[in-house]
């Protein structure tokens, strides 16, 4: 009876250790990465199989996760592919694709047939380039903080590789390049350093957006009409003296000049001028009475004394 319920326990272990094995194996078989599926269609063009890479590189062509360069050596290889079976419709739509592109665009092969290398220049001529859009957030800036450059592609994402800002204090001779890779959105983004004067600062910027190439596929502004970042003044810091008996802040005093009303001096001579004309009238008052009451004692008249 053990025995049975030992083989059974065993045969269960094996059923779940399979079934664990499931997500492992569906992840082995897994499509390959974009890189590696390039390079088997490539070997099969290398090896006269046009057919098998003409399949190949039209569903390659559908995936979405690819990048400028690796779109580009795609249809490369299907103009190619196309031309080697005499689909002449296939290869020009396929040149005009890339080249609309990637005008810059050169052949991966510089030993092709000269019926390849001729179908590629004369593509490369023909094309129309379709143009990247661009657009940015940034205008100008208040305050001292580092003025931060804001760029996002509209539309054409698919081409662009790499965007180039160039940037220069105004009134600067030069430009210096900044390149960023744009972010799977779309967006890019970089800082432009403040230089050490506190005063107003302005920068001069335009993007440029490249094809793999390196060819310019898009821009904003240009350098003889740049986009124009301003950076106002540090703001100028307040004087404020404190007390050393209790801490607190008190005003700094007047240098001289302006209203003596706000002077201490001013209201104490006031307050002993009241006081003074005060006790004038009392005195005043009292002196005046002609027949002052006796008392109990009888009056005393004391002499006025005066200073």
């Amino acid at each position: 009876m053990w025995l049975r319920s030992w083989r059974l326990a065993i045969c269960a272990l094996t059923v779940v250790l399979g079934l664990a094995a499931v997500p492992a194996l569906g992840r082995a078989q897994e499509a390959p990465s974009a890189e590696s599926e390039l390079t088997a269609i490539r070997d099969q063009m290398r090896q006269a199989g046009f057919r098998a890479a003409a399949t190949a590189v039209e569903a390659f062509l559908r995936r979405t996760d690819l990048t400028a360069t690796q779109r580009n050596q795609a249809l490369e290889i299907d103009a190619i592919v196309s031309l080697a079976r005499r689909d002449e419709a296939r290869a020009t739509q396929s040149l005009g694709e890339l080249y609309a592109r990637d005008p810059g665009h050169r052949l991966s092969d510089p030993d092709a047939s000269p019926v390849v290398q001729g179908a590629f220049a004369r593509a490369r001529d023909a094309a129309t380039v379709r143009t990247v859009g661009l657009e940015t957030t940034s205008a100008s800036y208040l305050g001292r903080s580092a003025p931060v450059v804001a760029v996002r592609i509209t539309s054409g994402l698919d081409q662009v590789s790499e965007l180039r800002l160039s940037v220069r204090l105004s009134g600067a001779p030069r430009y210096t390049a900044l390149v960023v890779e744009p972010e799977a959105d779309g967006t890019a983004s970089t800082t432009l350093p403040l230089g050490p004067d506190p005063g107003e600062q302005a920068f001069d910027v335009f993007v440029e957006a490249l094809a793999p190439s390196g060819a310019v596929v898009g821009a904003l502004g240009g350098s003889t009409e740049p986009l124009r970042i301003e950076v106002a003044a540090a703001p100028v810091a307040t004087a404020v003296v404190t007390s050393p008996t209790v801490g607190a802040p008190i005003p700094t005093p007047p240098s001289g000049g302006g209203d003596v009303t706000g002077e201490w001096w001013f209201w104490t001579l006031i307050g002993v001028v009241v006081v003074g004309a005060g006790v004038g009238v009392t005195v005043g008052v009292v002196a005046s009475q002609p027949h002052s009451p006796d008392g109990s004692l009888g009056n005393v008249n004391l002499p006025l004394v005066s200073f």
